[in-house]
């Protein structure tokens, strides 16, 4: 794919994931063989059906989220995504039971796109500022396969 048509393909699997929250349609562009670099989930295995099964957790947590796209920058087969998210934790996370408090975050999410699909991403978020936001002290939150 072009460059252009990658940062289209990016800003569409978040549209769907994060607006729409049709994880079907998003889990179905990434490839069968994904993978999830991001801290606050360590050991990430398991291709889309476990980022589907981490989506849905976030969603039950924060039925509200919304995900704005800030900045999307590509070059070759690479796209680099800024966002910001914001919603209500209504539901439990683990180890963090529901605040009802509101959060605001931003973040970065690498993505590389091979054959038509979303292959490999990195992602860093403000995972203190919204532990901070949650009223939460002393912990960290990391989610498990």
């Amino acid at each position: 794919m072009s460059v252009e048509t990658n940062k289209e393909f990016v800003k569409r699997f978040f549209h769907e994931a994060y607006t729409q929250k049709d994880l079907k349609a998003a889990r179905d562009m990434l490839s069968r063989d994904y993978i999830l670099n991001d801290s606050a989930i360590p050991n990430f295995s398991g291709g889309p059906e476990t980022w589907e099964q981490i989506q849905i957790a976030f969603h039950q947590a924060f039925p509200d989220l919304r995900l704005t796209i800030e900045d999307i920058i590509a070059e070759g087969d690479f796209v680099v995504t800024r966002w910001m998210a914001c919603g209500t934790q209504d539901g439990d996370l683990p180890g963090i039971p529901a605040t009802g408090r509101h959060m605001l975050i931003t973040g970065m999410t690498l993505s590389k796109i091979v054959n038509d699909k979303i292959e490999e991403q990195w992602q860093e978020w403000d995972r203190f500022g919204a532990l901070q936001q949650l009223g939460v002290s002393g912990e960290l939150m990391f989610m498990s396969e």
